[in-house]
């Protein structure tokens, strides 16, 4: 599989399945953080014998989510949607 080559904005890489090392880089997260996100059911994994990979819509879909819960989590503490202005 390539190496992700692509800034870290950017979906990785044009396969459909990444590592776990170019999830983190994408998610500016450690490797470690992906795993625990993994086994607590937060990002889906799928499983290729011992190895672990990730789609890319289901990394797209964790960003949404989680977007979705800090704007509502600010709305929330702020009374104002996007935080203090």
């Amino acid at each position: 599989m390539p190496q992700l080559t692509s800034p870290a904005h950017e979906p990785p890489s044009s396969s459909p399945l990444c590592t776990r090392r170019e999830a983190a880089a994408w998610l500016h997260l450690s490797p470690r953080q992906v795993t625990d996100l993994t086994h607590a059911g937060k990002i889906p994994a799928v499983h290729l014998g011992a190895a672990l990979r990730y789609r890319r819509e289901d990394l797209e879909a964790f960003i949404a989510v989680n977007t979705t819960i800090a704007v509502a989590a600010t709305t929330a503490t702020t009374g104002q949607e996007g935080g203090a202005h």
